[in-house]
């Protein structure tokens, strides 16, 4: 222990007042001052499955820096164009620390080219993973960006979106990996999304309440955050001959129950909100990869892990309301708001 770090938690530890037999002494002082140099921080990587296309970097900069600003992090971003068709350099990313590999792959596939043990290292053994899609935005936006953005998948009136949207960004906050990974640790979650605005999906936005997030059984991977031990499980369900992209979301939570051996927690936390900025297109898919169906994707690859006794978390669409799927599912609230903010 440095004598700088030592002196300073033992003035801490004085100041307030540490009691041992009703007395402050120094030797509580000590062990309580070993104890905060021991504590360590937990360690945060950030892996981006999939990027190519110049119009969507600034997205992925401003994402990647605001994230900073709450945590360190490490980051490989997967680059599925050579430098020729597609320079870029970790300075371009908004966090310098970023890893640049580049090779051909279609979203999960980036993960399936690597073991476990590379990819660990690679990222510098982490306690917890942040999945991103380079078209998220992690940070503040303005409402009305936010509003020409809504309006691509709703067909709420200007007025009534402009209400919503306002009502939204009242009770959500940007992103803060910080937060997320404290909250994760005390709702004891496995896997945590964000919630999203510009999306089809009903559920995948913030539901009112008072409440912190939602328990899911499956949801759309573009912003989630995972332990080290669910990041693992995921990898181990990648087959990328029977499906690079589509139908893993609705697999994971009974992977990861049978890998625990107890129900997998994932949720989405309402009090975190995020933005696809995605315009048409498939951000993390490059051209020869789209004439492969999702459908078709989702089906080879159930018909594979059901053999193997997994159970697929499909969903029920019950309605279109204003634009948005909403699907039948129980939920389960957890948290307190008024706790976090």
């Amino acid at each position: 222990m440095t004598f700088k770090i030592f002196h300073a938690a033992l003035c801490l530890c004085l100041a307030a007042g540490i009691l041992e037999d009703n007395r402050v002494t120094s030797s509580s002082c000590i062990q309580h001052a070993v104890r905060k140099e021991s504590f360590r921080p937990p360690k945060l990587a950030v892996v981006v499955p999939g990027h190519g296309e110049a119009e969507r970097t600034p997205i992925l900069s401003r994402s990647l820096g605001h994230l900073s600003r709450s945590m360190d992090f490490s980051c490989l971003v997967f680059v599925y164009k050579n430098e020729t068709e597609f320079p870029l350099h970790p300075a371009d990313l908004g966090a310098s620390q970023c890893q640049i590999v580049r090779q051909r792959g279609v979203f999960l596939e980036h993960l399936h080219l690597h073991t476990s043990e590379e990819l660990n290292s690679m990222l510098g053994n982490p306690d917890f993973v942040l999945m991103l899609l380079d078209d998220v935005w992690l940070g503040p936006m303005a409402l009305p960006q936010l509003e020409d953005l809504e309006s691509f998948h709703s067909d709420y009136s200007k007025e009534a979106l402009h209400s919503q949207l306002q009502h939204i960004l009242m009770r959500t906050e940007p992103v803060n990996a910080t937060t997320m990974l404290a909250m994760m640790k005390e709702y004891n979650l496995d896997v945590a999304s964000l919630s999203m605005l510009h999306t089809p999906f009903a559920q995948a936005r913030p539901e009112a309440g008072d409440h912190v997030g939602r328990l899911f059984k499956s949801f759309e991977f573009q912003a989630f955050f995972m332990s080290a031990e669910s990041f693992n499980v995921l990898k181990s369900l990648i087959r990328p001959e029977l499906a690079s992209a589509y139908g893993y979301e609705t697999l994971l939570q009974s992977a990861l129950t049978l890998h625990l051996r107890r129900e997998a927690r994932m949720a989405q936390i309402d009090t975190m909100l995020a933005i696809h900025a995605q315009r048409p297109g498939n951000s993390t898919r490059p051209a020869e990869a789209e004439n492969k169906l999702p459908h078709e994707e989702r089906e080879a690859l159930w018909e594979y892990w059901k053999k193997h006794g997994l159970q697929v978390q499909t969903r029920t669409f019950a309605k279109v309301e204003h634009g948005l799927q909403v699907a039948v599912e129980e939920t389960q609230h957890f948290g307190q708001r008024q706790d976090w903010y």
